[in-house]
């Protein structure tokens, strides 16, 4: 009786039960991501007047050149390992690891090369005053939309490293940003790069982190 009671139990479980949705792969929720965050950024551009008018001679410069290379980098990487890592797994794997230290070294191998180069005394009141607060505003307007998307693409993830998931996610919505920004201010001096356009990366990755891990708790 109780082997027939437990067998109507476990049919009508079973019947409740409803198919999990298969989460795509890490690189194809990658380029999904890139292409439609690509595309925000791009429309922000043309928003926010569209891109710098000297765009087309910039690209035979080394400077923009290594920028536009490094925050590529950044945003591949990072975008990478916030997929990876939105998979529940008992601990940060060694190559998730390596994605993290990739992506977050880009965007110091970019703080460090523009203080080492950057001539402070003699830019440092070009860098105050000349629309500081434009660059730190177009790139929050750009990283928002690109971050959202991201935050999308993960509610159907059960990370068990959300701080991770969030700090990877945020700095590949922020880099791509940047790469928008980069292509809208036309100052190239690096005191101002650093400033308002480099190390502002780290800030508002952390900040997405801490809003990811409220957002998918």
């Amino acid at each position: 009786m109780r082997s027939q009671e437990t067998q109507q139990l476990i049919s009508k479980l079973v019947a409740d039960l409803k198919p999990v949705p298969v989460i795509s792969r890490t690189i194809v929720r990658g380029a999904w991501w890139l292409f439609f965050s690509g595309v925000t950024v791009s429309l922000s551009l043309y928003f926010l007047g569209g891109p710098r008018p000297d765009i087309t001679y910039v690209w035979k410069y080394s400077q923009f050149l290594l920028d536009v290379a490094f925050l590529l980098l950044a945003t591949i990487t990072a975008t990478l390992v916030a997929f990876r890592l939105s998979v529940p797994d008992t601990k940060v794997r060694y190559s998730n690891k390596i994605l993290l230290f990739i992506s977050t070294g880009s965007w110091i191998f970019l703080c460090l090369k523009c203080f080492l180069a950057s001539d402070i005394s003699s830019h440092i009141e070009d860098t105050f005053t000349l629309k500081p607060m434009h660059c730190l505003a177009d790139l929050a307007l750009m990283s928002l939309p690109a971050l959202s998307i991201f935050f999308l693409m993960l509610t159907k993830s059960a990370s068990t490293h959300i701080w991770w998931t969030g700090y990877a996610a945020a700095l590949a919505s922020t880099s791509i940003a940047a790469l928008g920004a980069r292509s809208l201010c036309s100052l190239d001096f690096e005191t101002h790069l650093l400033i308002w356009h480099f190390l502002p990366i780290g800030l508002y990755a952390l900040v997405g982190a801490a809003l990811t891990r409220i957002c998918l708790k």
